[in-house]
């Protein structure tokens, strides 16, 4: 296929060798002879380094017991490699040709490649696994096309061919158009490209992601990119994965790049995270070109504006920790995530009500003769006197019952329920089978609540999605139906099969 590796994906698509022929290395410790450095990523996408090197000497014990940094700079180009954070986990002792050999395996978090070419940034690519299976919200074309140019020029010394002109010609030409971007045209006339990577550059089990930066405003601000990335996130309905960033001059040379680890849980496939269903909170992919790249702006927009107000950015840390967790412990993410995002609320100029019934200080000295009689009867019970201490406001529950008024969003039972459920994983309590069947229904309803407060805080008046069951409905309407109706199918609750 017509397609250019440096621009379509980042560096660690194919694996790296280095020797000491063409390359120096840098340790900050003395090593034993280097016959070569290799540079891969594994089956799950992490960074893995081999050296193999000879048994001229001892290895030091700065290899075995710390994390260090490791350079790499080219004897005859500018290319250079820092290799951040390495770890020794894998010491392997061989004999070649009669000489002893030491394999040593390290991990490494991220490497920083710099071309050694002094150029200006034009624009940033962010590359991300786990992108969205379903393709259709991508309308815009891109036309790639890559050919060949064959040419051949006689040796002008001899007077009568000075004129001549040269014989040139184009070959082995292959183009190819695909529908693979969306463009947001932000506030400021700042804009963000959203573009699906060519197949033959990603890992088979993932469907993967680029975010493409030009504004001097975004390219500056790594905090900026990654609250982006948090809210595209959102919308897709899965966590992208970062695993580069890639900077470029305006000819598309790539200046520097940045490889780093996906940083999942060892004891998460991020294979399975990748494959999994489709997600999307929104049917985003139903509407034309010029709604979904609207909306998609308009999110990012109202993210953007409000963030510091409402703390997107902490709760977002407890929203994506909770897909990766069991029942109760995701409800209990999910249950901060949503009071994270009820207390800033109420913090901010937009809340014209407030959790507080009576002044703190005013309550403590309402309660200062009766208080120690109270904590006498019931020492022990630190559930009862948190209660006490607290009673100058509004319960959790009552707290979101009143933010889901101020915000105008419709709560029914089986909401008001999930909402409830939170209560005996959050203190500890004993789960029984029953409650544990309910809870896993309600871990789900609780997930949607949160993305109907997401949405609705973003100022989003469109369709939420429900289940595949049930046409997607207003955001500000509650669910259709009760526990009862759930009950039989609780192992076929599935979201929108998008694909």
């Amino acid at each position: 296929m017509p397609y250019y590796n440096k621009i379509e994906w980042e560096n660690l698509q194919e694996e790296k060798k280095f020797t000491p022929g063409k390359w120096n290395f840098e340790f900050p410790f003395e090593m034993p002879k280097i016959k070569h450095v290799l540079i891969k990523r594994d089956e799950s996408y992490n960074i893995l380094i081999n050296i193999e090197c000879e048994m001229n000497r001892k290895l030091p014990n700065e290899i075995k017991e710390n994390s260090y940094t490791i350079k790499i700079r080219g004897k005859y180009s500018s290319e250079g490699y820092v290799l951040k954070n390495c770890h020794l986990f894998e010491q392997i002792t061989s004999v070649e040709n009669s000489h002893g050999i030491f394999t040593l395996k390290l991990t490494v978090t991220s490497i920083l490649f710099d071309s050694g070419v002094d150029g200006e940034v034009t624009w940033i690519k962010e590359w991300y696994l786990n992108g969205p299976h379903n393709h259709r919200i991508f309308h815009r074309t891109t036309t790639f096309e890559k050919k060949e140019i064959y040419n051949k020029q006689l040796d002008n010394s001899v007077p009568e061919l000075q004129t001549a002109n040269p014989f040139e010609i184009e070959t082995n030409h292959v183009s190819s158009t695909r529908r693979n971007y969306m463009f947001c045209k932000l506030n400021d006339d700042e804009n963000i490209i959203i573009s699906l990577v060519p197949d033959e550059m990603k890992p088979a089990w993932s469907d993967n992601i680029c975010l493409q930066y030009s504004s001097k405003k975004h390219m500056d601000d790594i905090n900026l990119r990654r609250d982006i990335e948090n809210i595209i996130s959102f919308i897709f309905g899965r966590k992208l994965i970062k695993i580069a960033e890639s900077y470029y001059d305006i000819n598309g040379n790539k200046i520097k790049e940045t490889m780093i680890d996906p940083f999942i849980n060892n004891n998460l496939d991020i294979k399975n995270i990748c494959e999994s269903s489709d997600n999307f909170p929104i049917p985003i992919y139903d509407y034309s070109r010029d709604s979904s790249e609207s909306i998609m702006t308009n999110m990012i927009n109202s993210f953007i504006s409000k963030k510091e107000t409402l703390d997107f950015t902490s709760m977002f840390i407890n929203y994506w920790s909770s897909t990766f967790l069991p029942s109760e412990s995701r409800i209990i993410l999910l249950a901060a995530s949503l009071e994270s995002l009820m207390n800033k609320w109420f913090d901010s100029i937009n809340s014209k009500r407030s959790t507080v019934i009576i002044e703190k200080s005013k309550y403590k000295q309402l309660i200062k003769d009766i208080r120690p009689v109270f904590l006498e009867t019931f020492e022990g019970h630190t559930q009862i006197i948190n209660n006490f201490n607290q009673l100058n406001r509004l319960s959790i529950n009552k707290s979101i019952e009143l933010f889901f008024e101020e915000i105008n969003l419709d709560m029914g039972d089986i909401e008001k329920n999930a909402l409830y459920s939170r209560n005996d994983p959050v203190h500890g309590n004993d789960i029984d089978h029953d409650t544990f069947s309910d809870l896993m229904i309600y871990v789900e309803i609780y997930r949607i609540i949160l993305n109907r407060v997401i949405l609705k805080l973003l100022d989003y008046n469109g369709d939420y999605i429900l289940n595949n069951l049930i046409e997607p409905i207003p955001v500000t309407n509650k669910l259709p139906f009760s526990l009862d109706e759930l009950k039989n199918d609780i192992y076929e609750i599935k979201y929108y099969d998008t694909e």
